[in-house]
């Protein structure tokens, strides 16, 4: 391991609060690469160069300094990371003063340097992780990728299907905690890094399961897991979300298989589909029936049929007969549980359906009929969403 400034510096920092002394940390090379003194960095240390040739500790008094130019007085410590020596640690004053201190310094800057040294390798998995999803939901081929996944542990032959998290008005909800443009920014990816440890920690017993951000603000997890199983730790990262963060969200779920990138294209569309017919969350893809081809009507079919099928009931100016007529359809042409859902009369439910009727020439009471109003008014309501 490699003691760069950037490293050892908040380490100087924080040994210095603790001790109250002047603490020095240099590299495999003998140089001061942190300090208190900042004249001192940069400075080549003929003591630690002592210490790193000898590996052993270096007490250097005041009559001692003019044997070890670029030295002061003081308690010089190897610094052994797995069992090799990575650099020096030197604590300036009377070796009789700081000399009780040298163990704790030197065990609290080792801890220090173990704890960064993880953090970046957890940073460096959870990179090499989300570049791995992402390849893997854009359709690279698996031979390419077959390495680095054997790397993170992943075996590729497994099935899995897609699953996208989209936060509900995200950065709305962000705004309303913090009103300042970059304290917002930082609580945005707070937020994130938030929001992504809940999924890895309810997806961890899922073995071979794989998540990370695809995109800004998008979470995907593919997962081996069966319909049911999805279904349940979709449940309950939903529960978690608005318990812990108050943050909804909507969840869209693709196909089981080993092209994820079809099944990733599938859960943006049920996502979507969620999103635009406010469908109940998690939406699977394999149960969104004909929705699932709407994205791909052209635009002057749809269009069309709208205008055949609804007519004058797409206008705004007809907006509450759209209504009615959509929960009329949705309670199974059920005339009371549409009176109750709309919190009106049975008789003026009846009196727009007659209305209704009249206006797009249609009886809603065969099933050609409404199954072509449902199909329009789905069309309708996913565009005009």
């Amino acid at each position: 391991m490699n003691i760069v400034r950037e490293l050892a510096a908040p380490i100087v920092e924080r040994t210095m609060a603790v001790v109250g002394y002047n603490i020095n940390i240099m590299n495999r090379s003998g140089i001061i690469v942190a300090s208190g003194d900042s004249e001192r960095i940069g400075t080549f240390h003929q003591g630690a160069a002592m210490v790193l040739k000898t590996d052993k500790p270096l007490l250097i008094g005041p009559s001692e300094v003019d044997k070890f130019p670029g030295a002061r007085p003081g308690v010089n410590l190897p610094i052994r990371f797995r069992e090799q020596t990575v650099g020096v640690v030197g604590i300036t004053g009377h070796p009789d003063t700081v000399g009780p201190y040298g163990e704790l310094v030197r065990v609290m800057v080792e801890l220090m340097l173990e704890r960064a040294y993880y953090s970046e390798h957890i940073a460096l998995e959870k990179r090499a992780r989300d570049h791995l999803l992402r390849g893997l939901i854009s359709g690279q081929p698996l031979k390419v990728l077959e390495q680095q996944a054997a790397m993170l542990g992943f075996d590729l032959s497994i099935q899995r299907r897609a699953v996208v998290v989209d936060v509900v008005r995200f950065k709305e909800h962000v705004r309303k905690m913090v009103e300042d443009t970059q304290k917002g920014e930082l609580e945005v990816q707070r937020l994130k890094e938030r929001i992504l440890d809940t999924i890895s920690e309810i997806w961890r017993p899922v073995k071979q399961s794989i998540s990370g951000m695809a995109g800004a603000d998008r979470f995907v997890v593919l997962d081996p897991s069966g319909h049911s199983e999805v279904y349940q730790l979709i449940s309950k990262l939903i529960t978690r979300l608005r318990k812990d963060l108050d943050v909804q969200i909507v969840v869209g779920v693709g196909d089981c298989g080993h092209d994820l990138s079809v099944s990733y294209a599938h859960a943006m569309k049920a996502l979507e589909a969620s999103k635009r017919l406010n469908l109940p969350s998690p939406a699977f893809f394999e149960e969104l029936g004909a929705v699932s081809v709407f994205e791909d009507l052209p635009v002057h079919a749809r269009e069309t049929l709208i205008r055949q099928v609804l007519g004058p009931l797409a206008q705004d100016e007809y907006r509450h007969f759209l209504k009615t007529v959509q929960v009329y359809l949705e309670c199974d042409l059920n005339m009371a549980k549409t009176a109750e859902r709309l919190y009106v009369h049975r008789n003026t439910v009846r009196y727009r359906l007659r209305h209704i009727q009249k206006l797009i020439g249609k009886d809603l009471q065969r099933v050609k009929h409404a199954s072509e109003v449902w199909l329009a008014l789905q069309i309708h309501t996913y565009f005009a969403g």
